[in-house]
């Protein structure tokens, strides 16, 4: 499409969104409830308080459990880690320690993959509904870089993600 062109010159990145809700916090469930998947829009909204907006598909699974936890963690993908992409770009497979074969670790109820670039933990403060996605913002109550690395952009976009319909 015509007006997709402009939009895509636009500076986004891939990221890897995670959240998580409590076993014991679940009435059906005895496991914690884990969702885990790519998204290409996220952005700092404010500095004080410190925030960021990404934006969900509004039938993931991901949408849902921020919207019963009340958190997220952003996880940055270097341009190393293009693979990444396609493995969390399907329903994720958990174990105990992996999430799409990517280790993991829940630390104060927030979802660490061990093998991004940087993360950020958030708080949700706000939630908007818009089109066929949903705006979370999150205000950041901790960040980690765990690597040196540049930033992957959607202009090393891999052809079998577009990111759009």
């Amino acid at each position: 499409m015509e007006k997709h062109k402009a939009l895509q010159k636009l500076s986004n990145g891939y990221y890897i969104l995670t959240a998580l809700k409590p076993a014991d916090e679940l009435k059906t469930r005895d496991k914690d409830y884990i969702a885990a998947g790519i998204i290409n829009w996220a952005s700092q909204v404010s500095f004080d308080p410190l925030q960021i907006a990404v934006s969900v598909q509004e039938d993931s699974h991901i949408n849902e459990t921020i919207d019963y936890s009340g958190n997220f963690t952003l996880h940055v993908l270097s341009q190393k880690q293009l693979s990444l992409i396609e493995k969390f770009s399907e329903d994720s497979e958990i174990t105990d320690d992996r999430i799409n074969g990517v280790p993991y670790a829940v630390k104060d109820g927030m979802i660490g993959l061990k093998e991004t670039l940087a993360s950020i933990d958030c708080n949700l403060s706000d939630s908007v509904r818009c089109g066929d996605h949903t705006l979370h913002i999150g205000e950041v109550i901790n960040s980690h870089v765990l690597e040196d690395e540049t930033p992957l952009t959607t202009n090393e976009r891999p052809s079998s993600y577009q990111g759009e319909k």
